[in-house]
């Protein structure tokens, strides 16, 4: 699906270090599927490598809130542990 590929071009970019690529593959998949987290992780990980900690935070909060799963990711719980030391939750 579109929302798939997406993902998987923005987690990609990412790798690659090309943030600004990831966030604006990130935004087209929450574009086309609002309501499934990958896009918004995504997300999350550019603002949080962009050093943008609110946005990272509004990010967290809204795959926490469509996947309360993810609470338990080694990589969102890092995250998100980073942003409280910083203030941000």
């Amino acid at each position: 699906t579109a929302q798939l590929r997406e993902a998987l071009a923005s987690e990609r970019a990412y790798t690659n270090g090309t943030y600004d690529e990831a966030l604006m593959r990130a935004e087209r998949c929450v574009e086309l599927a609002p309501y499934w987290y990958r896009g918004h992780l995504c997300a999350a990980r550019c603002f949080f490598a962009n050093r943008e900690g609110d946005r990272a935070f509004e990010a967290l909060e809204r795959v926490l809130f469509l996947d309360p799963n993810l609470r338990a990711d080694k990589e969102f719980r890092e995250m998100y542990i980073e942003l409280a030391q910083d203030g941000r939750c």
